[in-house]
């Protein structure tokens, strides 16, 4: 690796770019035909019982991010490992400087810190949900 820079990978980078269309596109999908009907679904059922599939939605969605905090701390133990950022043998979407010593260092411990906010902040935010709308379902009287 004596090069100054890690050149992009396009096949990478146009699959990585397909994969977000493809999401954005599925997303999209779900939001204008799904969600109505799953919103009508909701308000024919029972209040308690709907509280219930909407704090379990919301769980759900909250824990999502989490394999993504598992990746970072991944690439930071490599970049920790091999003094490098990129480390060795990781592929980019653009042509990315290297850098090496302390400010890889610096950006392990940066990729690390992210890591653990979205630990925190998708586990805080998934309980809290819960809590909330049991509160909110023990205080309010839906009838």
């Amino acid at each position: 690796m004596d090069q100054d820079f890690i050149a992009a990978d396009k096949q990478y980078r146009n699959r990585f770019l397909l994969i977000t269309i493809g999401i954005i596109i599925v997303l999209s999908l779900i939001l204008c035909f799904v969600f109505p009907a799953f919103q009508d679904w909701l308000t024919k059922m029972e209040p308690e019982k709907g509280m219930k599939v909407i704090a379990t939605a919301l769980f759900i969605l909250f824990i999502l991010p989490i394999p993504l905090g598992f990746k970072m701390l991944s690439i930071s133990n490599r970049i920790l490992r091999d003094q490098c950022y990129p480390p060795e043998g990781m592929r980019v979407l653009f042509d990315t400087n290297i850098i090496r010593g302390d400010k890889a260092k610096l950006r392990a411990y940066v990729f690390l810190l992210l890591a653990f906010l979205i630990f925190f902040i998708s586990i805080f935010c998934a309980f809290s949900v819960q809590i909330f709308l049991k509160i909110l379902t023990t205080t309010r009287s839906f009838t």
